[in-house]
Formats: structure tokens, C-alpha cells, sequence
């Protein structure tokens, strides 16, 4: 497999959030791509390890082609290089005009609001099944959107079988378009 060099490549003005390592855009061939990079280990001081950086991107990589390879639709990945390190190369999913509205942002909209086991409200950011179902089924937003349901639950199987620990409700969620019409958002993983 050939490993992209990603050196000569300008940073674009697309900017992307996530707390998972460094990131920045680039164009390449003509679209847009998110750039992740490695997470450097030796700020973690983590014992018996004895490597620099993490293996995210691979990791990145792997999990997307799984998600391809068994039907779900999910961002092209390249796996490349650059000053010196392994990355990956994520194709941005976003046309001009889109908007991407992560499911925690949604969750966080809902009313009424969610009650923990003693009856006390919630902030909605947590990751309890039984708040996101209701959110999936019930939220003004989520209605019309064909196939939200079956995309969690797909992720939620192939994610426990890939060993994907970073499923949260901050990587996957629904674009609204700019002619009005929602869809499901690819999935960002991490094995």
C-alpha cells in the first residue's frame, strides 16, 4: 500500500474541532480533507510504553475501510505522511452551504428534559442508551430523517466489534443541507 506524502500540501481555510490530536485541512485533488495526526504519547507518561506517538490514524484508517467493506456509507480515509509521521487523511463530507450539527448538540435541544435514576434533570451530554433512543425517536429535528435508528445501531455493532472506543455523541450526528433536506453523517472512529 502506498502511503500518500502530504508535505507539499497548503493548509486550507476549513477548520475542524474534536479534542482527538492535532488537525488541519488541506485540499487534495481538488477536495477537501481533514488531516489528523498522531497523538503524542510522551505527554501522557504512560508506564511500560515505550512509544512516541499513537497509531489513531491507522487506526482511523482500518476502521473506515471495515465500515466501507460491510456497507456503511462513511468518509474516504488515505493514509499518508507528513513532517515525518503517520496520518490519515479524511475526506470532508460537507458541501458549501451544509451544516453539520453533531447528535450531542441535538440531544442537548430536547424537551422535556431528561431525568437521572433519583429523578434529578440531567444536562443531556451523557451517553445513556435509554436518552438517546428517546432523542432518536421523539426529537422535532430527527423527524424526517430516514434511517437514524438503524445507523446508531449499526455503528453500536460494528463499533463493539472492531473494538472502536471512541463512539460518542460528538462523532456522528445529521447534516442539514443547504436546500433544506437532512441526512445521517458519516461516522469518525477510533480502534
Amino acid at each position: 500500500m502506498e502511503l500518500i506524502d502530504f508535505n507539499n500540501f497548503q493548509q486550507n481555510q476549513r477548520m475542524y474541532g474534536g479534542t482527538a490530536g492535532r488537525k488541519m485541512g488541506i485540499t487534495y485533488e481538488g477536495k477537501d480533507y481533514l488531516l489528523k495526526f498522531p497523538g503524542n504519547l510522551k505527554e501522557q507518561q504512560m508506564k511500560n510504553i515505550n512509544l512516541s506517538y499513537s497509531n489513531s490514524p491507522v487506526c482511523e484508517y482500518i476502521g473506515s475501510k471495515i465500515y466501507e467493506f460491510v456497507g456503511i456509507h462513511v468518509h474516504k480515509t488515505i493514509l499518508g505522511t507528513r513532517n515525518g509521521k503517520t496520518v490519515v487523511a479524511c475526506e470532508d463530507f460537507l458541501e458549501d452551504g451544509d451544516r453539520l450539527y453533531e447528535f450531542d448538540k441535538i440531544k442537548v435541544t430536547f424537551e422535556p428534559h431528561f431525568l437521572d435514576s433519583n429523578g434529578n434533570e440531567t444536562n443531556g451530554v451523557g451517553v445513556d442508551l435509554y436518552e438517546i433512543m428517546m432523542t432518536i425517536q421523539e426529537h422535532p429535528f430527527l423527524q424526517g430523517v430516514q434511517g437514524v435508528k438503524e445507523h446508531f445501531w449499526n455503528m453500536f455493532v460494528i463499533d463493539a466489534l472492531i473494538g472502536n472506543t471512541d463512539r460518542n455523541n460528538s462523532n456522528w450526528g445529521i447534516i442539514l443541507r443547504k436546500d433544506g433536506s437532512r441526512s445521517i453523517q458519516s461516522p469518525k472512529m477510533h480502534i
